[in-house]
């Protein structure tokens, strides 16, 4: 591993290309500054890489593919083809990935598992996928004066007319495929041309002042923004910065290093070629940070939340995000609807160091960030630990040098509290149900559940019992179903753990939580109906489903808040001041606590009924 840029005191020969009207960039935080090498499993020069799809697919001499979940770990594929491979490119829109070489074209729609293979009249070098306004999906690919494209059915490759005076076209990139108003291609080759097309046949030259050729090109996240470099091989070449806007280019002169390939992702562009990785940052394209690595380099790709770089005799260089600095990081967990962590203390803007000190405030012993800045806090870790990456690579939006989890995964610390034992539950028996529920919280509805996950889901929300049905429905509720038990219905073993009884077709194997029944609140505590909105009069969601007006004054009063706020049949809120507004009809709080063994309400859609703890 190497982590030591170093800033280039001679700046790098790149274009910036600001094609018809570029809207603003979206920059992140932390630089791509530290990359460490993978074992490819091949030692064929690698030359082109692509990700989409949840995976990582590479190609290169004598028809080498390797394909990869994560970046660590490579497989190789079978091509069913010697010929080198150049480009593979991923079209989302087909959910294939589509590989280009000498004389042939690949295509794959299981994650680079099986590649289905065709002759093809050209050489080409590289392949992208765009969308043309009339067509729909295209893949356009370029090599030597040639470009040829091709949509569904994707065999029917066709020459396209080259641009005027095109030599050795060696880049290619597009808007992708949204349906933009003016897609565009962007090609890019010798003597310093530039070639932008929106159907792939009518081609509009840019003379930018530039000689040199152009090896690669990017877009950059905006509708029309793209980024080539130039084709250096000498060690100290003076060339030129270009840049055009609308139909016109503008340049100026400084030295650079040549490079092979190029990508944008994260906010930053990435760039590699002998023996360097190069990144601009900080929404600069004028200054540039580059590392020193062995080997050549030969194509770059975003995705996963890492950079993978590509390049001779079979190396992979990998992106590597920092490790946390906040002390307690136990990892990345799964989480659903259902919630690991049941209590979401902020709704955003939290990062790993607020989310832990606001989680140990109120005596949690696990905190947990997601997606970008949400805080949950419980006294569990988590469902199932996995990866860090890429499953836990978003940036804070309050802090983007630290990652706050993604999307249903949470970055999850110990606060230094400690978790309290948990009660023994107790098989209760295996129990009929029917249509209408006899344990009325539903807490996993797809069958999951395991009988630990499904008593710790109840239990945290204060029901006494929990029931497991059809290998892992997962059902709560305050009052034990009738029997009498017949244990030859639960004869399903649950899905996510084969040694566990998981009931059966409407039977539950019923469980006591240990949770206690709580006594009701008096009713001068009552505070009536009041309105909430999205960002929440009471802002601590304590329990997300299956809360009674016992249960949720309990739990709010035990952390130390002043008001339970009921919403929507038994979401529970908490907080120190009550809501928004009084609603002026009480009644407007008439939804019926789910859980409740008696008649009781629990507000209504966006409507509180708040009760004070105190």
């Amino acid at each position: 591993m190497f982590d030591g840029p170093r800033l280039l005191s001679a700046r790098l020969a790149i274009m910036l290309l600001l094609l018809l009207l570029a809207p603003s960039i979206g920059w992140a935080g932390g630089p791509p500054s530290n990359w460490t090498a993978r074992t490819s499993g091949t030692t064929q020069t690698l030359y082109g890489v692509a990700y989409g799809g949840g995976t990582y697919v590479a190609v290169g001499a004598r028809g080498t593919i390797v394909t990869s979940p994560d970046g660590v770990t490579w497989t190789a594929s079978n091509a069913g083809t010697t010929a080198i491979l150049y480009g593979v490119t991923y079209s989302p829109g087909w959910h294939a990935f589509v590989a280009v070489g000498d004389h042939v074209a690949l295509v794959s729609n299981d994650n680079g598992k099986t590649w289905t293979s065709q002759t093809v009249s050209k050489l080409l070098r590289r392949v992208t996928s765009g969308w043309v306004n009339g067509i729909g999906i295209q893949l356009v690919a370029v090599g030597g004066p040639d470009i040829l494209a091709v949509h569904y059915p994707w065999s029917n490759w066709s020459a396209q007319p080259s641009p005027a005076g095109a030599n050795n076209l060696l880049g290619v990139a597009s808007t992708g495929e949204a349906q933009t108003q003016s897609p565009e291609y962007v090609v890019v080759g010798a003597n310093g041309q530039v070639f932008t097309s929106a159907d792939s046949k009518t081609w509009t030259p840019h003379s930018c002042g530039f000689s040199g050729g152009m090896t690669a090109v990017t877009g950059t996240g905006g509708a029309q923004n793209f980024v080539a470099v130039g084709d250096l091989f000498a060690q100290k070449v003076t060339t030129d910065v270009v840049v055009v806007s609308g139909l016109s280019c503008s340049s100026a002169a400084f030295p650079a290093h040549a490079l092979n390939g190029m990508t944008f992702g994260d906010g930053y562009v990435v760039a590699v070629g002998f023996g360097s990785i190069t990144y601009s940052g900080a929404n600069d394209f004028w200054n540039w940070t580059t590392m020193t690595v062995p080997p050549s380099l030969n194509d770059v790709s975003w995705g996963g939340a890492t950079f993978v770089a590509v390049g001779d005799n079979g190396a992979i260089y990998q992106s590597v995000p920092q490790a946390s600095t906040v002390a307690g990081y136990q990892g990345c967990y799964t989480d659903d609807a259902t919630r690991a962590l049941p209590v979401q203390l902020m709704q955003a803007g939290a990062t790993p160091a607020s989310c832990v000190a606001a989680a140990k405030a109120k005596g949690y012993a696990y905190a947990g960030v997601q997606y970008k800045g949400a805080c949950f806090a419980g006294d569990a870790a988590g469902y199932t630990k996995v990866p860090d990456n890429p499953n836990c690579q978003m940036k804070c939006d309050a802090d983007a040098s630290s990652y706050c989890g993604g999307a249903w995964f949470s970055s999850v610390y110990a606060t230094g509290v400690s978790p309290p034992n948990p009660p023994v539950a107790v098989y209760k028996g295996c129990l009929a149900d029917h249509a209408t529920r006899t344990l009325p919280v539903t807490l996993w509805s797809t069958s999951t559940a395991t009988k630990a996950s499904c008593v710790a889901a109840a239990r945290a929300r204060g029901l006494l019992y929990a029931g497991l049905q059809f290998g892992g429905q997962c059902y709560g509720g305050n009052v034990l179903p009738p029997g009498p038990p017949d244990e030859s219905k639960c004869t399903m073993k649950c899905n996510s753990n084969s040694g566990e009884p998981c009931g059966g077709t409407w039977y539950n194997s019923v469980y006591a939580t240990g949770a206690t029944q709580q006594p009701m609140p008096p009713r001068t505590a009552d505070n009536g109906c009041w309105q909430d909105d999205p960002d929440r009069a009471l802002p601590v969601s304590l329990i997300p489903s299956g809360a009674t007006v016992e249960s949720c004054v309990a739990a709010a009063k035990a952390k130390g808040y002043a008001y339970a706020g009921l919403q929507y049949y038994g979401q529970c809120y908490a907080g120190d001041a009550l809501g928004r507004r009084k609603v002026a009809d009480q009644s407007a709080c008439n939804t019926p606590c789910t859980a409740s063994p008696t008649p009781e309400t629990c507000g209504g859609g966006w409507l509180n009924s708040i009760w004070s703890t105190k």
